[in-house]
C-alpha cells in the first residue's frame, strides 16, 4: 500500500464512522448528512491532490561506514567542552 492510499484511509474512516454514528432521528438530519458525505468526499480528492511526485528518486543515505563526531559546549563564564566520535554503519 503507498504513501497516498494510507492517507486516503486515514482521512476517509473516521469520517465514514462519524456517517454511521449519526442519528437520523431529527428532522433534516439527513440533509446534514448528505451535506457532511460530500464535504468528506471533497476533502478526499483534495488530500490526494497534495502528494506530488518527483521524477528524480532520492536514493537515500549509500551504504558503508561513516566518522561521525559530535561537539557539546555549554555557556557560562567556565564553559565546558566535550567532543565523542563514533562510526555509523549504514546497511541495505
Amino acid at each position: 500500500m503507498d504513501k497516498a492510499s494510507k492517507i486516503f484511509y486515514a482521512v476517509l474512516l473516521p469520517g465514514l464512522f462519524g456517517i454511521l454514528l449519526t442519528p437520523l432521528s431529527r428532522k433534516g438530519s439527513s440533509v446534514r448528512v448528505l451535506t457532511l458525505i460530500a464535504a468528506l468526499g471533497l476533502s478526499t480528492v483534495w488530500i490526494s491532490s497534495c502528494g506530488g511526485t518527483s521524477s528524480t528518486k532520492d536514493p537515500g543515505t549509500p551504504t558503508g561506514s561513516f566518522p561521525v563526531t559530535v561537539n557539546a559546549t555549554t555557556g557560562g563564564s567556565a564553559p565546558l567542552t566535550s567532543s565523542f566520535q563514533f562510526t555509523l554503519a549504514v546497511t541495505p
